[in-house]
C-alpha cells in the first residue's frame, strides 16, 4: 500500500550513519571523503509501495491511540479478516500487484445468531426451526441468549457478560408469555427454545437453574401428548430432549419411568424401520438409567447391609441389561438390533455407539461403587466377597474398554455441538479418578486391592 511519508533518498551508508548525503552518483561525496565504499542508493520504485500481507495488515491495523480507543469497548473483538483482491499499479519499469484489504465492519452482535445456528446445523429439524424463527419469537430470543453465552465464553469480556444477562432476561420474559399462550406452548419451537435456555445455563455454568429448565422440558413432553410421536420432527425433538433431560437428573421424577414406557410404545407405533436402531438404543439407555437410579437410592442409605440384601437383584439386572427389551417384546422387529456387551471386540450400529457406551459406562461405575460398599457389610460371607471381587475387576475392565471406545468414536465426530450432545452427562464418568484398583480376596475372604494407573484423555468440547 502507498507510504504516507516520503522515504529518504540518501545512500545506504549515510542513512546508516545518520548524516546528510549529497546524493552524488555513482558514489556520494561523504563516503569518498571518509574513505568508504559507497554502497549505492535504494530503488525508488520499491520505496513507493509496500506489499501488504494478511499478517502484516492485522499486526498494524489497530496501532495508534485512536484505534485503540475505538476497539476498547468491543465485548467480542472479531478476527480481523482481510478480504484480498489484486490491484495493478504501473510504474516506469515494472508492474506491481498490490493486495487490497478491507476489515469486517459488522458489530459483534450480528454474529450471535449465526454462531447459535452453527451449533445445531447437524440436525435438519433444529436448523429448519431456527430458520423459520422470527426475531420477536421466544425461540429466536432463547437461541440469541445461548449465542451470547457462547461468545462470552470465548471473549471473557465483562461487556459481553452484560449482553448475555440482558439477552437471557429478554428470552425468559418472551418464553413465559409463549408458555401461557394456549396456541403456542405445544409448538416444536417452544420445546426447542426451552432446550436452548437449558444449554444457556450449561454455558454459563449455572447447573441449578438448568434443572429448572429440565423439569420444564419433561412437563412440555407430557403436555404435548401422543400426537408429537406421529411426526418425524416430533420424534427427533423428543429423542434429543429425552437424552438431555435424564442425563442431567440422576434421580428422575418418580413418574418418569412409567411415562417413558408409554412414550416408547407410541414411538414404536409410528416410527419407520430406519429409526429402529435409535429406538433400541434409547430403550437400552432407559434401563441403564433405571438401574443406576436404583443403585443410587441404595447408596444414599449408607447401610452396607441394605446393599447386600438387594445385591442379587441389582447385579442380575446389570448383567442382563443388554438383553432387556421391555416394553417391547422379542417378537418386535426392533429386537434384531442387538446391544453389544461392553467387552465385545466390536460395536454394531456405529451411529448410536457413543450414546450406548456412555450409558453403559455410567452403569459400570455405579455397579463398581455398589459392590465396593456391599462387600463391607458385616454379614457379607467369604463366598460373596469372592463374587464381588470378580465383579469389581470386570467393572474396571469395562470402564477401561468403554473409555477407549468412546474416545475412538468421538474422533469420528467433527461437529463440536454434536460431540457435546454425545458426551452430555457422562464427562464425570469419562474423567473419574484415574487410579483403578484391581481386587483379589485373601485366604480369609477379605478383598484386597492392587492399584494400577490407567490415564485416558478423552477429547471433549
Amino acid at each position: 500500500m502507498p507510504n504516507t511519508g516520503r522515504p529518504s533518498r540518501d545512500c545506504h551508508e549515510c542513512r546508516q550513519r545518520r548524516i546528510k548525503c549529497d546524493l552524488v552518483r555513482p558514489g556520494c561525496g561523504q563516503c569518498i571523503r571518509k574513505g568508504l565504499r559507497c554502497s549505492g542508493y535504494r530503488d525508488e520504485t520499491s520505496s513507493l509501495f509496500q506489499i501488504a500481507t494478511v499478517s502484516s495488515y492485522q499486526s498494524n491495523h489497530n496501532k495508534g491511540p485512536r484505534r485503540k480507543r475505538n476497539t476498547a469497548g468491543n465485548p467480542y473483538p472479531l478476527p480481523k479478516v482481510c478480504r484480498s483482491r489484486s490491484e495493478t499499479v504501473n510504474t516506469e519499469d515494472r508492474t506491481v500487484s498490490i493486495p487490497w484489504c478491507k476489515p469486517l465492519s459488522e458489530p459483534w452482535e450480528d454474529h450471535v445468531m449465526p454462531l447459535a445456528k452453527d451449533n445445531f446445523d447437524f440436525s435438519s429439524t433444529f436448523s429448519d426451526l431456527l430458520k423459520l424463527a422470527e426475531e420477536d419469537s421466544a425461540l429466536y430470543k432463547a437461541a440469541y441468549a445461548f449465542g451470547c453465552a457462547y461468545l462470552e465464553n470465548i471473549s471473557q469480556s465483562h461487556t459481553a457478560t452484560s449482553y448475555r444477562v440482558k439477552a437471557y432476561g429478554t428470552a425468559i420474559a418472551s418464553m413465559n408469555l409463549a408458555l401461557h399462550d394456549p396456541r403456542q406452548y405445544q409448538n416444536d419451537s417452544i420445546l426447542l427454545g426451552v432446550l436452548f435456555l437449558g444449554l444457556y445455563e450449561d454455558s454459563a455454568n449455572a447447573f441449578s437453574k438448568w434443572d429448572i429448565h429440565n423439569q420444564g422440558l419433561i412437563e412440555l413432553i407430557r403436555q404435548r401428548g401422543r400426537d408429537q410421536f406421529r411426526r418425524q420432527d416430533g420424534r427427533n425433538l423428543f429423542f434429543t430432549v429425552y437424552n438431555t433431560m435424564h442425563n442431567r437428573v440422576l434421580t428422575p421424577d418418580p413418574r418418569y419411568f412409567d411415562e417413558a414406557i408409554m412414550w416408547f410404545n407410541e414411538i414404536h407405533k409410528y416410527c419407520e424401520a430406519a429409526e429402529y436402531p435409535v429406538l433400541r438404543a434409547y430403550i437400552f439407555t432407559y434401563h441403564c438409567t433405571r438401574i443406576c437410579t436404583d443403585i443410587q437410592e441404595l447408596l444414599n442409605t449408607g447401610d452396607p447391609d441394605t446393599l447386600l440384601l438387594n445385591s442379587e437383584t441389582i447385579l442380575q439386572d446389570a448383567e442382563n441389561v443388554e438383553n432387556i427389551l421391555y416394553p417391547l417384546t422379542h417378537d418386535s422387529p426392533v429386537a434384531k438390533f442387538t446391544i453389544d456387551p461392553p467387552l465385545a471386540p466390536r460395536n454394531s450400529y456405529i451411529g448410536t455407539s457413543v450414546l450406548r457406551s456412555n450409558y453403559r459406562l455410567r452403569l459400570s461405575h455405579h455397579v463398581l461403587e455398589f459392590v465396593k460398599q456391599a462387600s463391607e457389610a458385616p454379614s457379607c460371607t467369604s463366598q460373596q466377597r469372592v463374587l464381588f471381587s470378580a465383579i469389581q475387576n470386570r467393572c474396571l475392565d469395562e470402564i477401561r474398554v468403554l473409555r477407549k471406545k468412546i474416545s475412538r468414536f468421538l474422533d469420528l465426530i467433527s461437529h463440536h455441538r454434536l460431540r457435546a450432545f454425545a458426551t452430555m452427562g457422562s464427562s464425570i464418568f469419562l474423567h473419574k479418578p484415574n487410579v483403578m484398583q484391581r481386587t483379589q480376596t485373601n485366604s480369609k475372604g477379605t478383598i484386597v486391592s492392587a492399584e494400577r494407573q490407567s490415564r485416558i484423555n478423552i477429547p471433549l468440547c
